[in-house]
């Protein structure tokens, strides 16, 4: 009922308290001990005559608490929580103690008194963090010897109960705050000092590193009565002590990141992938604490009062974007936490909830936002090369219209050459606002690196020859080189302003193709290799069942080719055709089997390609990669290897037949469980119907597989922190979080399931799929509210009308297990906002005016101005002219809808 755990990235042991009744505990050496208590449990004495007084022995220190915070649990599984420790004897400890998260801990009891309760071994400092209680009955002295740095420092609602037939406590500093309780009785009281602490509350700006170890006002002059400006309360009397404090408990906010630029990732499902999170502001910030990680790595612990606003700034890699709704902690619909855009760029609020949090947000791929507002480009591509920018691009071609003297300074540069096209080119920054249709976009106009810039012409400008731009920046013109292919022409540039496409008016020449010239047939000798390819027989002599000798001679013996068993698509797709199974046995050179493959033509998986056969099958330790990653965490399990020649989905259900007598551990009758490996995560993946086999009296395992890379057969069943579950295989996401009603757009969006290859979509779960080594999954959608919007049989979300509403998606295993899946869809009216625009114009100047429709193409848009005589405008590329002077309206519409910009000509 104990196990025994090494967390290397903390460097940091573990004992897990199974439940029932064990010995006392007893450590040597200088390294932090973690004492997990996931069932109620009894700790006895230590049977050692120097230490008989107690049940805890520590060398250096523990923490003890029910909540494993190192284990890589799923999102549905419970954490551990409320549970007791009852010890018969005290604790002994050097350097410090603590107690955390909900636990319970009772040293003696009211029947069976321990001598002693908590004890110090020359330094001592113990720190209580939201424990429920920590009761002590003792005989001689509750609390002896504690301390050092803080002493005894109880917080976030931990209650110390010392009930003592000698002495309270002595030579101990009390530090009460956070609505903390001690609470005592004695016989004498000691000499213990005692104390209560308040955060001082700050309304924190900036970046919030600065802001280590947030400073406390301690109040060492505690007198009788109630104090609540200094939030606390005494009571004193000859055998009793109570000081509370009624400080506001604070609650921890933190996250995980995929690679090394904050804190250490405990749990993968929680990794902020392609994307960085960090925490920026808050009103009311109290405390942040620097913790220490091996290798010189840290991470800060900050903590807030509930109902803080906490402002963190969520800023994608390039090509990626937030995701609305997925900001959450505890990985749970109910955990996810409602934020608000800010104006600064990537800036999100929220509300700190009541309670812990351990903030996730997913970041997903999106794609560059191109614009061509001129006739003259069809389309446009860049490329960003080396620069960094966050989200995507937003990319504009539009026309321009230069002033005499840039026109003068073209022709002087074209010389012979013409002028094809003046186009403004305009890049920005785009960062969504997610939950919104708005952006924060931050318009570039110079780079430290090129970038390539591709746009496809129209008709009229392709064909010619010796095509060339003139970048005119900041006042200075100058040529750029460009190639031309296939209508587009390709430059690299710096930066962004006004361009010129410029070019010979003769066509491209093409080039000559010379003559085929086919050399006369000649006889060719073909020397076989040592292991023949698999190949089909011509149709009426095709055969299905092969037997191949694998050589006994390893790499470096000249016979390299022996492992590379190649049966062909085309013996496998008239196998199908033929409604014949595909069998190969492969045996040494002494005939023994070593493995035999079976493809099942009748579940064929429409992936048709040729397989490598080979099968390297290896003890657990012998594969130097795998091993490299995973031995840690598999190393009280024994098992072996399967590393497979061929990689990917396989044409058809293959039942592989391997023959593993041979390794150590491995025995006829006994149950294995398969695993995938994953190199990626560096986890086993769960398969279908993977805990059915086992060995036969022959020594051989069959398996069912639809795909090839590495697996792992183990003897015991590997842990939940040790493997991806099916359900965790699957990802479900929502293209759009808003829709729009009144438009041509933007009214749907679509939720995707991404499946393992060992899983797939059916209708009837009671029905089996097309592969015996695939499992059946089906999915259910529902809205909540349907007024709003509404979800079909194959998850399209159709809006209806204004307002919010949830759309589940509930997707059921064969196995009978369930994973859910919740979005957040908000449905507004179609609405037009000008994304460029000005409010004065001086007579005779031009402007373009651009608008973005919210539940439009932008092609919908048709521009107008109140009154021409002022201000005309083009209705399609929204090229405003100023006439005279005077104000009038930019009128931006469609379908109905429109948004107007008073403007004032002068």
């Amino acid at each position: 009922n104990v196990d025994i755990v090494y967390y290397e990235h903390v460097d940091q042991y573990s004992l897990y308290l199974k439940g029932g009744i064990v010995g006392g505990i007893y450590t040597s050496g200088n390294a932090l001990f973690g004492i997990y208590v996931e069932e109620d449990t009894v700790v006895e004495k230590l049977d050692m005559p120097e230490l008989v007084d107690y049940s805890i022995a520590l060398s250096f220190g523990a923490e003890i608490t029910p909540h494993d915070s190192l284990k890589g649990d799923e999102a549905d599984q419970e954490m551990i929580r409320d549970n007791t420790l009852t010890l018969k004897g005290g604790i002994l400890s050097n350097n410090r103690l603590s107690f955390k998260d909900d636990i319970t801990v009772n040293i003696g009891s009211d029947d069976e008194r321990a001598s002693k309760g908590i004890v110090g071994d020359r330094n001592l400092n113990v720190n209580a963090v939201n424990p429920r209680s920590i009761n002590i009955w003792a005989d001689t002295v509750g609390v002896e010897n504690v301390n050092a740095r803080d002493g005894f420092k109880l917080s976030e609602s931990a209650q110390l109960n010392i009930n003592s037939a000698g002495t309270g406590a002595s030579d101990t500093h009390f530090l009460v705050g956070e609505g903390a309780i001690l609470d005592m009785t004695y016989i004498d009281k000691g000499n213990f000092t005692s104390a209560a602490f308040k955060w001082d509350y700050l309304d924190m700006t900036g970046p919030i590193e600065t802001y280590i170890n947030m400073p406390y006002t301690t109040v060492t002059d505690l007198s009788q009565g109630e104090h609540p400006e200094d939030k606390y309360s005494l009571a004193e009397t000859d055998t009793a002590y109570y000081l509370a404090s009624t400080a506001n408990r604070l609650y921890t906010l933190g996250y995980n990141y995929d690679n090394d630029r904050d804190g250490v990732v405990d749990n993968p499902e929680e990794e902020i992938r392609n994307g960085r999170l960090s925490i920026k502001g808050a009103t009311g910030i109290c405390s942040g604490s620097l913790n220490d990680i091996e290798d010189d790595n840290i991470f800060i612990d900050y903590r807030f009062e509930a109902g803080s606003v906490v402002t963190i700034e969520m800023l994608p890699d390039y090509g990626y974007q937030y995701e609305a709704g997925t900001l959450s902690y505890n990985l749970s619909p109910e955990g996810r936490i409602d934020t608000t855009p800010g104006e600064t760029r990537a800036y999100y609020t929220f509300i700190m909830p009541d309670g812990h949090v351990h903030l996730y947000a997913g970041f997903i791929p999106s794609s560059d936002i191109i614009r061509t507002n001129t006739d003259v480009i069809a389309d446009a591509l860049v490329d960003i090369g080396e620069n960094n920018i966050n989200g995507n691009v937003e990319f504009v071609v539009d026309e321009y219209t230069p002033v005499s003297e840039e026109i003068d300074t073209v022709t002087e540069l074209a010389g012979d050459m013409e002028t094809g096209a003046f186009l403004d080119l305009n890049i920005s920054e785009y960062i969504e606002k997610a939950g919104t249709d708005d952006a924060w976009v931050t318009e570039l106009n110079e780079f430290d690196n090129p970038i390539e810039v591709s746009l496809e012409l129209s008709d009229d400008l392709r064909g010619k020859s010796n095509y060339k731009v003139i970048r005119i920046h900041n006042g200075v013109a100058e040529v750029l080189e460009a190639s031309y292919s296939d209508g587009k022409i390709i430059f690299e540039t710096d930066k962004f302003s006004a361009y010129v496409i410029i070019y010979d008016d003769t066509p491209v020449t093409p080039t000559p193709i010379p003559p085929i010239v086919i050399p006369p047939v000649q006889d060719i000798t073909v020397t076989p290799t040592p292991t023949p390819a698999i190949t089909p027989e011509p149709e009426d002599k095709a055969e299905f069942s092969i037997d191949i000798t694998k050589s006994s001679k390893k790499e470096g013996d000249g016979d390299e080719d022996d492992d590379d068993m190649i049966i062909s698509s085309d013996l496998i797709q008239q196998a199908i055709e033929a409604g014949e199974d595909v069998t190969v046995t492969v045996r040494d050179e002494d005939d023994n089997e070593l493995y035999t493959w079976t493809f099942d033509s009748s579940e064929a998986t429409g992936s048709l390609t040729d397989v490598n056969l080979s099968i390297d099958i290896l003890p657990l330790g012998d594969n130097e990669e795998i091993d490299g990653n995973i031995k840690e965490i598999l190393a009280d399990n024994q098992g072996l290897i399967l590393s497979f020649g061929h990689s990917g989905n396989l044409p058809a259900t293959a039942t592989v037949r391997i023959y593993v007598g041979n390794i150590d551990g491995i025995e006829s009758g006994m149950q294995i469980y398969l695993y995938h490996y994953n190199k990626e995560t560096g986890k086993l993946e769960t398969l279908p119907y993977s805990s059915g086999y086992t060995v036969d009296e022959d020594g051989y395992i069959t398996i069912n597989l639809v795909h090839c890379s590495d697996y792992v057969v183990l003897k015991d069943e590997a842990k939940p922190e040790q493997i991806t579950s099916l359900r965790n295989q699957i990802n479900v996401t929502v293209l759009k979080n808003k829709l729009y009603i009144g438009g041509t757009r933007e009214n749907t969006t679509d939720i995707r399931i991404e499946l393992p290859a060992t899983l797939m979509l059916v209708e009837d779960p009671d029905k089996a799929t097309y592969s015996k080594a695939i499992g059946g999954v089906t999915a259910s959608f529902s809205s909540s509210d349907e007024e709003v919007a509404i979800v079909d049989k194959d998850g399209t979300i159709t809006a209806v009308g204004e307002g919010k509403a949830v759309i589940t998606a509930r997707l059921k295993l064969y196995s009978g297990k369930i994973k859910t899946v919740k979005f957040n869809i908000e449905v507004e009216k179609a609405y037009i906002d000008f994304t460029k625009a000005k409010s004065v114009m001086e007579v005779d100047s031009s402007y373009t005016f651009k608008a973005k429709g919210y539940g439009f193409y932008s092609r919908d848009i048709i521009w107008s101005t109140e009154d021409d005589s002022i201000i005309t405008i083009d209705k399609t590329t929204g090229k405003a002219v100023a006439k005279s002077k005077g104000t009038t309206y930019i009128i931006a519409k469609a379908k109905g809808t429109k948004s107007k910009i008073k403007v004032k000509v002068k």
